[in-house]
């Protein structure tokens, strides 16, 4: 996808341990949002959205020797894709924000890109990447899509677009794509899923050449943490390479057409846009995928094939039932005599009577 959409799982020397002290950290941001709301208003300064982000995310100070064990995490997390880009991490052009939230609901909220436009990059290199990371199984997808804000604004026709991704949660996925430029969002595609499932992530941000100076450096003590990890010290997660994603071939632009690209973006949110392509990937292998991208291509379309061993099942069944009923009403003898040569009791025959409709 143009979105450069890639997953990764995240192997740690434990676990368990990790998503605790990520989840630990997150009911400590939570209590800490909650004071700042009520002791903090908006200055007018910056717009509403900029304030939202000041009390519910931070940045990593890049110019420390030693970090937390959140702030290492961020750090060897954005390190991992620099060098994966070849691109040399600069302290002093580029930026670390994070943050850490707990989804429990699927109502959407139209997709977005993350992108302040007062912060636009400034630099050739245009760096700016997204990365999310999964700390539950979950139903709920995050959608990726090749839809750019320039398109959304200016064109009215969308059916050029062909492909689009749903990314499901699953216990330290790590994916990374073009945030700033390309629409994404979660979005519930399957209709009778559990919605209320913890859906715990971790979103980071590269900023490049602009400190987002409405946003604080993360504090160790304010959440309490005491230990520190050398900065460039060994990478507390490993980065391995994860199955490869699940292409659904479409024939045609019925499904990913310019009313799907509405739908998510509005003006006009439907809920259940996405509900058709829920139903394709639970029949296309959703137990062994968890990344699956619909690309309208007629020269690899492939017709579905229809099982037919349920039917099979169910045939058969009706055919004996039929039998059954067929027997107890126009032929009791043969039951009767099926039934008391099988039950004995006291080794005294047990006769039985049916009553024949009129």
């Amino acid at each position: 996808m143009n979105c450069q959409l890639q997953t990764w799982t995240i192997e740690t020397e434990n676990d368990d341990e990790f998503v605790k002290k990520i989840e630990d950290t997150h009911i400590i941001d939570q209590f800490i949002i909650g004071k700042k709301q009520k002791h903090l208003k908006p200055t007018g300064k910056y717009e509403k959205i900029y304030y939202s982000s000041a009390i519910g995310t931070w940045t990593v100070d890049t110019k420390k020797t030693k970090f937390s064990y959140i702030e290492k995490y961020a750090y060897d997390n954005a390190m991992f894709h620099f060098k994966r880009l070849n691109i040399n991490f600069d302290e002093n052009k580029h930026f670390i924000q994070f943050w850490i939230k707990n989804i429990k609901e699927c109502h959407p909220k139209s997709l977005h890109v993350d992108f302040y436009t007062d912060y636009e990059t400034k630099t050739k290199d245009d760096i700016f990447f997204s990365t999310v990371t999964y700390f539950d199984d979950n139903d709920l997808p995050t959608v990726f899509t090749d839809l750019t804000e320039n398109d959304a604004l200016e064109k009215k026709d969308f059916s050029y677009l062909k492909k689009i991704c749903f990314s499901f949660p699953r216990r330290l996925k790590h994916a990374f794509f073009l945030g700033k430029k390309y629409f994404h969002g979660h979005w519930k595609v399957m209709e009778n899923r559990n919605e209320y499932a913890n859906r715990t992530i971790f979103v980071l941000k590269i900023w490049d050449e602009t400190k987002p100076d409405f946003i604080d450096y993360f504090d160790n003590d304010l959440h309490g943490l005491e230990e520190e990890y050398e900065k460039n010290g060994p990478p507390i997660i490993k980065f391995v390479s994860s199955p490869e994603n699940k292409y659904i071939y479409l024939k045609d632009n019925s499904m990913i057409n310019t009313n799907l690209i509405l739908g998510l973006i509005g003006p006009e949110i439907d809920p259940k846009i996405c509900y058709p392509f829920g139903d394709l990937i639970l029949k296309n292998d959703y137990h062994k995928h968890d990344t699956f991208i619909f690309e309208v291509n007629p020269d690899k379309y492939v017709e579905p094939v229809v099982s037919y061993k349920n039917y099979y099942l169910y045939t058969i069944l009706i055919i004996l039932l039929i039998g059954v009923i067929y027997y107890l009403y126009k032929i009791p003898a043969i039951i009767m005599f099926l039934y008391n040569s099988i039950v004995t009791r006291n080794n005294e025959d047990i006769s039985i009577s049916f009553l024949t409709p009129l």
